[in-house]
């Protein structure tokens, strides 16, 4: 258990380092060394079908697992259709560029209001003015570099739903986050050789680590989903630790799959069920749905 919140603490503390000074932090390996920095030059994104099933939640494997990932839940999923990659800084871009920061009708109620807090009008890593974006940089752990159009985005969940939302009006298709089921049923087939578990100090790009039928299933990014944290059926706290999932059963949070470059251990398999507040940054990014 130690050692398991440890890597939890890795993860998140990662994310503050990338927001200090950045004469204040030191790059300790390198980088992904792919990148295309020419947003035009990253490949398209498209949809993969996933056919109707049943899929059953909760751990089944002997390793380590909080106490979250223990239960059952059965859900029957309809056939879907799920991006092959997750969505790039490319892919981003144009929501960007339709001035989706500044758009009421994309966002959430919750979500327009951190717009309205921050006074952004693009993910808070990238760096640079927008109307000189061939020229933005990108803030990674410990630097800013030149901006790698086809690695994932990293965003809260509120602008990520807001993308999907822009998705929906322009493709004329409803489109949203993934789920948690969804997420399992393309997990299942997937082998997870990916950046991951500090891999590189980076991510990489959206097109090189394929799984199965999609990319980046594990690794890279989280990916955001729809569903609410919740409690399995049979849920049983942990006697030694109270509170690790409890306060979170609020639906103010929303589950993370898959892990990111920097998960290790048990965040980084299937049966994890990890989670933060919609406002939150993560190393997390977004693979959409859209129905039929």
């Amino acid at each position: 258990m130690s050692i398991e919140h440890q890597h939890i603490h890795l993860e998140t503390s990662s994310v503050l380092i990338r927001q200090q000074k950045l004469e204040l932090v030191k790059k300790v390996f390198e980088d992904c060394p792919n990148k295309r920095t020419e947003f035009q030059d990253v490949p398209k994104n498209k949809l993969i079908k996933v056919a109707a099933q049943i899929v059953h939640l909760g751990k089944k494997d002997a390793t380590y697992g909080w106490d979250n990932e223990y239960g059952t839940e059965a859900v029957a999923l309809k056939e879907f259709h799920a991006s092959e990659m997750k969505v790039s800084n490319a892919e981003y871009l144009e929501f960007v560029l339709a001035y989706g920061y500044s758009q009421e009708k994309y966002w959430t109620e919750e979500g327009w209001k951190w717009v309205q807090w921050v006074k952004t009008d693009k993910p808070t890593f990238w760096v640079g003015d927008l109307q000189d974006f061939p020229n933005m940089k990108l803030r990674t752990a410990a630097e800013e570099v030149e901006m790698p159009w086809d690695w994932p985005v990293e965003v809260n969940y509120l602008e990520a739903k807001a993308f999907c939302n822009y998705k929906s009006e322009t493709d004329g298709k409803k489109t949203r986050l993934i789920t948690e089921p969804e997420w399992q049923a393309i997990a299942k087939n997937a082998k997870p050789d990916t950046n991951i578990c500090l891999k590189y100090f980076s991510t990489c790009p959206v097109d090189q680590f394929k799984q199965g039928d999609f990319y980046d299933v594990y690794g890279n990014v989280w990916q955001w989903t729809e569903t609410f944290f919740h409690p399995l059926e049979g849920f049983k706290v942990h006697p030694a630790y109270h509170d690790f999932s409890t306060p979170c059963f609020d639906e103010k949070h929303n589950i993370m799959t898959g892990g990111s470059w920097v998960s290790c251990g048990n965040e980084a398999i299937q049966s994890a069920r990890y989670a933060f507040r919609r406002h939150f940054f993560q190393f997390c990014g977004i693979r959409y749905v859209q129905d039929e």
